[in-house]
């Protein structure tokens, strides 16, 4: 179980990744959307930057570890 667990959260990490990247993009390519919306795509993607690096901490330390 374990294993699979890991293996989940690794899968679930990379998926982040690509979707903060994306958002990001879009971010910088936002010229005509609402400033408040292009505010609070900012502040999520900074939420997420934040959760990512702590669930990547904790997967270079090894789950089993950070039980």
């Amino acid at each position: 179980k374990l294993l699979v667990t890991e293996h989940d959260i690794k899968s679930m990490s990379q998926d982040l990744i690509e979707e903060v990247e994306r958002l990001d993009s879009l971010i910088r390519d936002s010229k005509g959307l609402d400033p408040q919306a292009v505010a609070e795509a900012e502040f999520l993607l900074k939420s997420q930057h934040s959760k990512l690096q702590k669930l990547q901490g904790y997967l270079s330390v090894g789950i089993t570890k950070t039980i």
